[in-house]
């Protein structure tokens, strides 16, 4: 059996499985008390993903040219501090990498850290938020987004961790040390930047009118996209994707012909449910899902834009905000629709989501 497909099967049987099983407690969460699951349980269900981030094939993605750039830090601290003046660009990564060296680990221990990190943040935030832990982790792995984050473009993940890790202090506005966060995680991807605004914007009632104003932001980026690409550019100035969109508008880059549509929509469905639920976000919510539902909107705007300009660059930026959709769609499942209809919704759910899975690493991992 192939393997990506083998911890698919496992995480699905442990799901069902975990369920089956005393694996939840009662904690309070905003102020309510709500069933979660048991740390124990939490951390077991990782250990796959984290095994597999760590041991993967050094020819998965950008894996070989982390592992020959980790091979290229010298170990000697004046080598190093040169190294860095000419690679300042996350070097945050570059001490991380040089400290893990140190210790005499080759790039398997470089990715055992990083990987760490990233799950720690994943178990952070869904054991603490989300209505159904299990869930939420599966369709982080179903998506491919653990493919294409924690096996390829690791250290923007890295980056997203921490910002995402930094959930808590969104939701209760404490925006200094949100700030010095996403600075740390710039270090790591200096992309982290462009959260800076967005954090005084997601908090409130879901929809809001700062929201809607993002909508039509959204829709005048499309009328005017020339235009957008333009901003886009001076925004993203100081950034790894310095140019980008104009480049590959105009460029001669075939190959990127902006984001796979079906992509787009599989994203953006817990946004689709969310404007049929809308009187019940707004009701039954609460902070994490209104928060959850303005990422959800925020990550299928930048989508969209992604297909008709850079799927490469711009369609990398809504990873920073579609992690809280394996937040909301588990708690769509269990309140905007019947309670006889949530089993059979969950199964139907992941087996559409297998489905995305096969088309995406066979289409975009050529892994099969």
């Amino acid at each position: 059996m192939n393997i990506y497909v083998g911890l698919n099967v496992l995480l699905i049987t442990g799901y069902y499985l975990l369920l089956s099983i005393n694996s939840f407690r009662v904690e309070v969460i905003e102020e309510k008390k709500k069933y979660r699951v048991k740390p124990i349980y939490a951390v077991l269900f990782l250990i796959p993903i984290l095994i597999m981030a760590v041991t993967r094939d050094k020819y998965f993605g950008d894996t070989y040219m982390y592992s020959i750039g980790y091979d290229r830090i010298p170990l000697p601290v004046g080598e190093f501090i040169g190294y860095l003046q000419s690679n300042p660009k996350d070097f945050g990564f570059s001490i991380l990498s040089w400290l893990i060296k140190l210790f005499g680990f080759d790039y398997r221990g470089l990715f055992f850290v990083v990987a760490l990190i990233q799950c720690w943040a994943l178990y952070h935030v869904y054991q603490k938020y989300s209505p159904n832990y299990y869930l939420s982790v599966l369709l982080f792995v179903l998506s491919t987004d653990y493919y294409s984050w924690m096996f390829n473009g690791i250290r923007q993940f890295l980056a997203v961790s921490i910002v995402f890790a930094g959930t808590s202090l969104i939701l209760e506005r404490k925006y200094t040390r949100m700030i010095l966060l996403i600075l740390l995680a710039s270090t790591f991807h200096q992309s982290a930047l462009l959260m800076i605004p967005f954090i005084f914007l997601v908090n409130g009632e879901a929809f809001n009118k700062r929201m809607l104003l993002i909508a039509a932001g959204i829709v005048l980026s499309l009328v005017f996209l020339s235009q957008f690409t333009n901003l886009m550019d001076g925004v993203l100035q100081n950034t790894q994707y310095k140019n980008v969109v104009s480049d590959y508008q105009y460029g001669d880059f075939s190959e990127d012909n902006g984001t796979n549509p079906i992509r787009v929509l599989v994203y953006a469905v817990p946004t689709i449910i969310s404007l049929v639920g809308m009187k019940i976000i707004r009701k039954k919510g609460g902070p994490i899902i209104n928060l959850s539902t303005n990422m959800s909107l925020i990550s299928t705007g930048i989508y969209i834009i992604s297909i008709f300009t850079s799927g490469i660059f711009i369609g990398r930026l809504p990873i920073y905000f579609s992690l809280w959709n394996y937040i909301l769609l588990p708690w769509e499942i269990n309140n905007v629709f019947k309670e006889k209809d949530r089993i059979f919704l969950t199964a139907l759910l992941l087996f559409f989501y297998c489905i995305f899975f096969n088309f995406q690493m066979s289409t975009t991992w050529k892994i099969y």
